[in-house]
């Protein structure tokens, strides 16, 4: 049997579908019943390897700048207070 699967879903970050078709092709290379495995994306064709070294790449990055400083850093804009109790009293 031979598999083609879009790998779309695998460009960092791995969202839920991401990390779902990750492991279904760690899992489909080792089935003996699965001759090749091959991924597309919109504009090429390649090989299961490629895909899975990229992502194993991304996985062991360390994770940038959190939603914390993100935070901090829009809860120290003038008048953020006023916007939040707007937004949050539905008054737009």
């Amino acid at each position: 049997m031979k598999v083609l699967l879009n790998s779309e879903s695998l460009s960092p970050p791995l969202t839920g579908i991401g990390n779902y078709s990750y492991h279904l092709l760690q899992e489909l290379i080792r089935i003996p019943q699965v001759d090749a495995v091959e991924c597309s994306s919109t504009s090429r064709f390649s090989s299961v390897q490629q895909p899975l070294l990229d992502c194993d790449a991304a996985l062991t990055q360390p994770l940038g700048p959190t939603s914390n400083s993100l935070r901090s850093r829009v809860s120290s804009l003038a008048l953020a207070y006023q916007l939040r109790e707007i937004l949050r009293n539905g008054q737009l």
